[in-house]
């Protein structure tokens, strides 16, 4: 007759050799993801002279997310209740992390607000007249104040207009009331700026770069100094370093089980985000510098989740500038690649001193990026402060 005293207890199922040797095989694969879905989290606050690789996993942070979603089902089907749980918070705080802000009611626009546009537009498309064409179509629409391009070249003296310029810029200057300006590094510069002359006057343009010369595939930068409602402020327009022309996506040699073809890659992209790291560190402590307010835009190849975003987000003395589209973005906000974009990496981050009340990715497909048209206004609390004065 069976047992059935109140002592009585079942005893723990034990799993099978079978079960436990696939699960150390799952954990195997698994543990690494989750380092990688972490580190990803954590890179902006990962320096990448050692977390170069952390900068890479915020990168690959969508992915890498997906491959979790699809491990935390092992973790359910085996029943380990801590590690699926493990897997939800991490989920959970990746999509905090990467969804849009949400839908932003832009406020009513004022003839005086400061558009601002920045733009990577090279020189290639179909043809040179559309995309000349393409650039004075956007341009009129949106009609910035301040333009700020990358990779658009310009060449020649910059003093007091550049002596050769890159079709499609030339194309707006001829038919609309906008100023080139340029600082030159080795005689030219791929961070040109235009200021629409009946809105902005335009003081002073500076390279911010060390020497002369621009090393291949160094950051890109250039200083502005404007006056708009009479009131003095600084741009920085920046086009941070890439990671080299070779892809290894476009690689057909490439093959994810042989090292050798690979691990090129990995040291190719951990030196170019420990130089990025150091350019960054540089031109941080020159706008920390700076008594005016500043506003830092342009391609900076990282996303948001990265050490470089949060290094310029940083004001001196405390406080952080305002990422334009993150506090009023309308839309998803992603400017790469411009046919299909996946990826925010194209920034305007204001000073304190500026109100944010619009910012948008319009579509746009005649460049590898889409522009960010934002919409600022001195801060109110700062308009008192000056007539309190």
């Amino acid at each position: 007759m069976a047992d059935t005293s109140a002592g009585a207890t079942t005893p723990p199922r034990r799993r099978s050799r079978a079960g436990r040797a696939l699960w150390l095989a799952f954990l195997a694969l698994e543990l690494p993801l989750l380092v990688a879905v972490a580190a990803g989290l954590a890179a902006g606050v990962l320096h990448p002279a050692v977390f170069w690789w952390a900068q890479l996993c915020a990168a690959f942070l969508p992915y890498l997310a997906l491959a979790l979603a699809a491990t935390a089902a092992g973790s359910l089907i085996a029943r380990r209740w801590v590690w699926f749980g493990l897997h939800g918070l991490l989920l959970a705080l990746v999509l905090v992390r990467m969804l849009p802000p949400r839908g932003h009611d832009p406020a009513p626009a004022e003839p005086d607000d400061l558009v601002m546009m920045t733009f990577n537009v090279p020189q290639y498309g179909p043809s040179a007249e559309i995309l000349r064409d393409s650039m004075i179509a956007l341009v009129r629409a949106r009609n910035p104040a301040v333009l700020a391009l990358q990779e658009a070249w310009v060449a020649g003296a910059a003093d007091p207009e550049p002596e050769r310029v890159a079709d499609h810029l030339e194309g707006v200057v001829a038919v609309l009331p906008y100023r080139l300006a340029a600082a030159m590094r080795d005689g030219q510069s791929t961070v040109p700026v235009m200021v629409r002359e009946d809105a902005v006057e335009l003081v002073d343009v500076s390279i911010v770069g060390p020497g002369d010369r621009r090393e291949a595939g160094e950051s890109d930068e250039v200083r502005v100094h404007f006056r708009w409602r009479d009131r003095d402020a600084v741009l920085y327009n920046i086009h941070l370093r890439s990671y080299g022309a070779a892809k290894p996506w476009r690689d057909p040699r490439l093959d994810v089980l042989a090292p050798a073809t690979w691990l090129p890659y990995l040291r190719q992209y951990r030196d170019a985000y420990r130089a990025r790291a150091d350019e960054v560190e540089r031109l941080s402590e020159r706008i920390a510098q700076e008594t005016l307010p500043v506003i830092v835009a342009g391609d900076f190849n990282e996303g948001p989740f990265s050490w470089a975003y949060r290094r310029l987000r940083r004001v001196a003395g405390g406080g952080e500038r305002t990422d334009a589209f993150h506090a009023a973005g309308r839309g998803d906000g992603r400017t790469y690649h411009g046919r299909r974009p996946v990826v925010r990496i194209d920034f305007v981050l204001a000073d304190p001193a500026f109100e944010v009340v619009d910012a948008f990715v319009p579509a746009s497909t005649f460049s590898d990026h889409r522009p960010l048209v934002v919409r600022l206004r001195w801060a109110e609390r700062d308009a008192v402060q000056r007539s309190s004065d």
